[in-house]
């Protein structure tokens, strides 16, 4: 990637960092930009998500979620995914509840469910599992416990992956 769609994208991500950790973010992003061919994706997307993957490793991963949601967040969940299980799924988690809740506001008092059912389920996470969709299945697993009415698909779309997915590793989950 040339270095002016470089700057344009990630003086967005900048904005949003504290002075201090500014430039450690900026060398690990294009570190990991320039690390893989990034054939077919969006330029945005792939800074997008290589900085919150680097802010994940620097500040937290609690930080790189507040941060995520400030962003434009298309295509970030694909890109985190390529880049790997850097983020945990309890920050896909925050993420996924913040969209879903857009269209059904119920979705809010899942969020503390599903992190619970993650937690409880650790072992799950073992078996080389996506944290993408372990998120998935815990927001599937806490909308079933809570009864609100929230289907595989609709989770799916959100989060950018199959219902298949959600419906093969959902039954190894303890709810």
């Amino acid at each position: 990637m040339d270095a002016k769609k470089f700057n344009k994208y990630f003086s967005e991500v900048e904005s949003y960092l504290p002075e201090n950790v500014k430039e450690d973010v900026r060398k690990l992003t294009e570190l990991l930009v320039n690390s893989r061919k990034w054939k077919g994706k969006n330029a945005q997307d792939v800074v997008e998500g290589c900085s919150i993957a680097a802010i994940s490793a620097i500040l937290g991963r609690h930080q790189a979620t507040v941060i995520a949601k400030n962003l434009r967040n298309s295509g970030l969940f694909r890109v985190l995914r390529k880049i790997g299980n850097l983020v945990s799924p309890i920050a896909y988690v925050d993420l996924g509840i913040d969209k879903l809740a857009v269209v059904n506001p119920e979705v809010e008092k899942l969020r503390d469910l599903a992190k619970d059912i993650i937690i409880r389920n650790k072992d799950v996470m073992v078996y080389n599992v996506s944290p993408l969709i372990v998120a998935a299945c815990a927001i599937y697993a806490a909308a079933k416990k809570s009864k609100v009415k929230i289907t595989q698909r609709d989770i799916s779309n959100v989060l950018g992956i199959s219902d298949v997915s959600i419906r093969n590793h959902y039954k190894k989950f303890k709810i």
